[in-house]
């Protein structure tokens, strides 16, 4: 089963780093200049992973050939994900060759229309080394895996089309695991002229059947579309859907048995003026957990009036150290705490327009009963320079947070923390106690969180539900109707740690 995995983990890498290769056909709207399309290449690909060279260009006076190369460094991609995605060491090396041919009619063009007037037309095809031709052999059953065909007109619009074939394939070793594909169609189209694209894709359903494991996604769909604002910087705004999910898992003892459906995932981000906003969502009908339902569920995360500025020299730099971190093979742990330091010294930057971030949706369906929340964070700095003195930010920022989750849900997570707690203290003691003695002490303990809490005004219990609500504002904070000077609280907890 993990061979299996790994191979369906690597087709989706392979299948991910082909769908950008049809970004070189963006830079021939005018000249089908070498050095543009390997420099559009080498942008869309990124030399850290993987990386991408012109091995020959050969210019006709109808059809031009670039014969190239994708490689990709297993060891970095298995040193990021923490895990052997791929189960070798060595660089995988796919040959590629693009067929360009030249408007603006295209006769001899696969597929394509010669009488529809083009710039260009650009063929892609992977030319396999044999020992990747065996696995694509084995697993597409001798079709083609893959087109990669783009069009760019006279106007400036390139538009690349992707297409990934059907997968039926059996394990030869007589486990009897398969995995099924219907395929993939992926659409790009890129307006050189507005620095601005639209996609789709299609992907279909895949299923993967095995002796202890059968999952099924079916209906996976996607689209974003936007703009370049500053080189790689991007306004746009994607979405995502999985029409359902079906599980079933039998491993350790354990049957893990279930369905999602109509899940989706909406992201984007955008800059305004001198304000940078992002947004992420995601929302499921429902879910069967072993028959338990939930859903349905939605969460929604904004983020405004961040620097649009700062955000991009922020993005530079750290695009900057990343490239000196790979050069020098430093780990990616590394990479973490550059990350961390640039966020820090941009700070003041950042937040310098008076941000809000806001958890604008949060809601789900249990068979406990309903959690509903919502949550709201401001800084306005009234015009003035960011404080030196985070003191000084506590009268400038508000909160209004409010949650309230069904009693039954909060006493059984309350419960299986206290469980294993109690069961430790008592290995650790060397006490016995009988089972009903031990759920008498894990009962007693969860009243008495639930009763401190409530007696510390940090929660109200009302009717089948426990909720809370914290606002902040003008340096007064008000929990759950009780007033308290922040000043007094943090005078009061550094009282507290100086009597500890």
């Amino acid at each position: 089963m993990k061979k299996l995995l790994g191979l369906i983990i690597g087709l989706v890498v392979i299948a991910a780093v082909m769908a950008g290769l049809g970004a070189g056909a963006y830079s021939w709207s005018g000249s089908l200049a070498k050095e543009s399309f390997e420099k559009s290449m080498k942008q869309t690909t990124g030399e850290q992973i993987i990386s991408y060279k012109v091995k020959n260009y050969t210019e006709g006076l109808l059809i031009s050939t670039i014969e190239a190369e994708i490689s990709i460094d297993t060891q970095k991609l298995n040193d990021v994900a923490k895990t052997q995605i791929i189960p070798i060491d060595q660089p995988i090396i796919i040959p590629l060759e693009h067929k360009i041919y030249h408007g603006p009619f295209v006769f001899k063009a696969p597929d394509f229309d010669p009488t529809a007037p083009v710039a260009a037309f650009i063929e892609t095809k992977v030319k396999p080394t044999p020992e990747i031709q065996g696995i694509l052999t084995m697993v597409w059953q001798g079709a083609e895996p893959l087109k990669i065909r783009s069009k760019v007109s006279f106007s400036g619009l390139v538009e690349t089309t992707m297409e990934i074939a059907p997968i039926n394939f059996v394990n030869p070793d007589g486990s009897q695991e398969s995995l099924k594909w219907t395929g993939a169609k992926s659409i790009v189209a890129h307006d050189t002229t507005t620095n601005s694209f639209d996609s789709s894709i299609h992907a279909g359903g895949i299923s993967v059947d095995s002796k202890n494991v059968w999952f099924l996604i079916d209906g996976i769909k996607g689209k974003a579309k936007g703009s370049f604002a500053d080189g790689s910087f991007i306004n746009a705004n994607a979405s995502y859907t999985i029409d359902n999910v079906k599980f079933d898992i039998n491993q350790m003892g354990m049957e893990i048995k279930g369905s999602v459906d109509k899940f989706s995932l909406g992201a984007g981000n955008k800059i305004e003026g001198k304000n940078f906003s992002s947004f992420i969502k995601l929302s499921v009908a429902d879910v069967d957990y072993n028959g338990d339902k939930y859903g349905p569920a939605k969460f929604q995360l904004d983020l405004r009036k961040i620097d649009a500025e700062a955000v991009k020299t922020i993005a530079k730099e750290l695009e900057v150290a990343k490239q000196e971190m790979a050069k020098q093979g430093l780990p990616p742990e590394a990479a973490i705490f550059i990350a961390q330091q640039k966020l820090m010294e941009g700070l003041p930057k950042l937040l310098q327009h008076g941000p809000e971030i806001e958890i604008s949706a949060l809601s789900l369906n249990t068979p406990q009963g309903k959690i509903n929340g919502h949550t709201k964070i401001a800084l306005d700095l009234e015009g003035k320079p960011m404080p030196q003195n985070p003191l000084e930010l506590i009268p400038l920022i508000s909160i209004d947070a409010n949650i309230s989750i069904p009693t039954s849900l909060v006493e059984m997570a309350l419960t299986m923390d206290t469980k294993k707690s109690i069961r430790r203290d008592l290995a650790l003691s060397g006490e016995k106690a009988t089972e009903d003695e031990i759920i008498e002490l894990i009962n007693n303990d969860v009243k008495a969180k639930i009763e401190s809490l409530t007696a510390q005004n940090i929660i109200k219990v009302e009717a089948s539900n426990i909720v809370g609500a914290v606002k902040l504002n003008k340096g007064m904070l008000n929990l759950n109707g009780l007033e308290i000077p922040v000043e007094q609280l943090i005078g009061s907890m550094v009282q507290g740690q100086q009597l500890q």
